[in-house]
């Protein structure tokens, strides 16, 4: 069903003419566009195919949360890879959990744009404008971490300290950080899943994802 609407949205697009003139802005380097008339699933379909025929990632800014959400879910119908860029909706860096969830999701879609990954971000005004750290600060806190790479575990100990995650027994929240013999386990900020990282020696044997409730890995 999704594909023949794609098909045919494809057909009618292909032809129009406002279209093309927003495609001709992009390709032209114009940095900011805006675009008004697109609602609802149709605003999916448009951003995704500019991702197709741009073979780019951009930055989507909608009026509220609430379309962020559901624009982000409609590109992940058909198949396109999009994130949530938060805003503070309390006083940052306040430590609850709700902010140590939008901190952490934060900081990855930052972390992926630092890092050359092609992504399509979709956030609200109000977070676009919230002040952010300099891109030089956190690169300085990214923790590159591979399998077959030798790894320094008591330097990134301290790292994750130093970035307030606290050393636990057993990881079972965001923020935590265990290190039992051979094996440390990460539980970001924004997850869902906690990360284990199995090493031996001064090298990483493994990385994988786990529940943090049951302990158990799982499939990646």
């Amino acid at each position: 069903m999704i594909t023949l609407l794609i098909k045919k949205l494809d057909s009618i697009l292909s032809g129009n003419d406002s279209f093309k003139r927003l495609l001709g802005q992009y390709n032209a380097g114009i940095k900011v566009i805006k675009v008004e008339g697109p609602e609802g699933f149709f605003t999916g379909y448009l951003v995704s195919r500019l991702a197709d025929l741009t073979g780019r990632g951009f930055l989507v800014i909608v009026p509220s949360v609430k379309e962020a959400l559901s624009l982000v879910s409609d590109l992940t119908t058909v198949n396109k890879e999009a994130v949530y860029f938060p805003g503070w909706d309390t006083i940052p860096y306040s430590g609850n959990e709700y902010q140590l969830k939008n901190s952490g999701e934060r900081m990855r879609v930052l972390s992926n744009l630092l890092t050359g990954k092609d992504q399509i971000t979709v956030t609200t005004l109000k977070a676009l404008v919230t002040p952010l750290p300099p891109p030089d600060f956190i690169k300085k806190k990214l923790l590159k971490i591979a399998r077959g790479n030798p790894i320094d575990i008591e330097e990134i100990s301290r790292e994750l300290s130093s970035m307030r995650y606290m050393r636990v027994p057993r990881v079972t929240v965001p923020g935590e950080y265990s290190l039992k013999g051979e094996v440390l386990d990460i539980y970001m900020p924004g997850d869902s899943t906690a990360v284990r990282i199995v090493f031996e020696w001064d090298d990483v044997e493994a990385i994988r994802r786990f529940d943090p409730v049951t302990q158990i890995s799982l499939s990646v």
